[in-house]
């Protein structure tokens, strides 16, 4: 048979039926917090191609052309490559002291995407597109502010995004990547490692509710072995898998009560311990899908 169930999301009522809260428990994590946050972006803006440069467009505004010809001569081939992750490594740290830049301000531009906003900074003489140092204020109300790679922000950098979201730190070929800061216009902040436009690596993520993750992300979600803290003072500590506790952690409410063992999708599975606040030992076994297991 199966002790009594009741769950551990703040924003529950208790499971009906339960009138203690003595009994073994399982976890389910807060709904609100199962989510893969995207930094704001919509799923084409996260896996966009690498597009090829195009020549110069210039909508207004004005610029010293400088001397076109001898540039176009000597860096032809370069103006129209692909603007790949090799060479924006490369490049990028010496673009703000390019011989071949020119500094405008507020110029009307595309950058690399199409899209189209002021910029004041450096732009390539050959492509027009912002090259360097420089910040943008685009048409549809985004705001970037840092270091450029071929029409592409590259290097450190602030973006403001038009819902209220903020990003700064490391960018690759448009993309957050490496570490940096997020903070969502709902409250929520994340601050750690990125690679392509998601979570990934070691990163502290916070809630408006108090709530808090610090660990390992893969991918956009907590994967691997994190900390996670509720509103009243709870926590689990352990191995997590696609967002969810899953392998072997610790989990100790505010109350006292502590389990310790196995985890599968959220809930106690397999060999562990329910300690209740007094320190009786309520089970230590088996248990299948958040519920402790009984010989009978």
């Amino acid at each position: 048979m199966s002790a009594a169930a009741v769950t551990t999301d703040p924003h529950r009522s208790h499971h009906p039926g339960s009138s203690s809260s003595d009994v073994s428990l399982p976890i389910v994590m807060p709904i609100a917090h199962l989510e893969d946050f995207l930094f704001g972006l919509t799923p084409e803006d996260v896996m966009l191609p690498v597009p090829t440069l195009f020549p110069y467009q210039a909508i207004g505004g004005s610029m010293d052309p400088g001397n076109l010809s001898s540039y176009a001569s000597t860096r032809r081939n370069s103006a129209t490559t692909l603007a790949t992750p090799e060479a924006a490594g490369s490049i990028c740290s010496s673009s703000t002291t390019d011989s071949y830049g020119v500094n405008v301000v507020n110029q009307t531009l595309l950058d690399a995407r199409n899209v189209r906003g002021s910029f004041t900074g450096t732009i390539d003489r050959t492509t027009g597109l912002p090259h360097g140092v420089g910040r943008m204020e685009y048409d549809d109300k985004r705001v970037y502010n840092g270091e450029w790679f071929r029409g592409r922000w590259n290097g450190n950098g602030q973006a403001k995004f038009a819902n209220g979201d903020v990003y700064k730190g490391a960018f690759r070929l448009d993309r957050r990547h490496g570490y940096g800061k997020y903070k969502f216009h709902d409250g929520k902040v994340f601050e750690g490692e990125c690679h392509e436009d998601r979570r990934h690596g070691k990163g502290l993520f916070l809630w408006p509710d108090g709530s808090k993750y610090q660990g390992d992300f893969f991918r956009g979600v907590r994967h691997g072995h994190g900390t996670y803290t509720t509103p009243d003072g709870s926590q689990y500590t352990g191995q997590w898998k696609g967002g969810r506790f899953h392998g072997v952690g610790t989990y100790q409410w505010a109350d006292g009560k502590r389990y310790s063992g196995g985890w599968r999708d959220g809930l106690a599975h397999g060999i562990g311990k329910e300690t209740l606040a007094d320190g009786t030992v309520s089970h230590d076994g088996r248990w299948d899908k958040g519920s402790a297991v009984f010989s009978c």
